[in-house]
């Protein structure tokens, strides 16, 4: 059985997202993903206003601080109720 590489129109689409990425003509789509994320987490870090630097783990502790704070505060507990304590709050309802 013959084998059918990559169409045309899906090799043209990745030349053209390299070229719009500032990569290579031959840039594999993995490197135009790596580019893709890496973006996005720079966006996501700026605006948890963290660094540049931010790894995705300190990103997500950022969201996972405000969601902690925003259920205590929804419950009318202190804001720096623990998870724990929210969880307590609401099994005794």
């Amino acid at each position: 059985m013959i084998e059918k590489g990559p169409s045309l129109d899906s090799e043209a689409a990745r030349k053209r997202q390299a070229s719009e990425h500032g990569l290579p003509e031959d840039a594999t789509w993995d490197q135009i993903r790596d580019v893709d994320s890496e973006a996005a987490r720079k966006r996501q870090a700026s605006e948890h206003g963290l660094p540049e630097d931010a790894t995705w783990d300190q990103i997500r502790d950022v969201d996972s601080e405000a969601a902690r704070k925003r259920q205590a505060s929804e419950r009318g507990l202190p804001e720096d109720a623990t998870w724990g304590q929210i969880s307590s709050h609401d099994s005794k309802k």
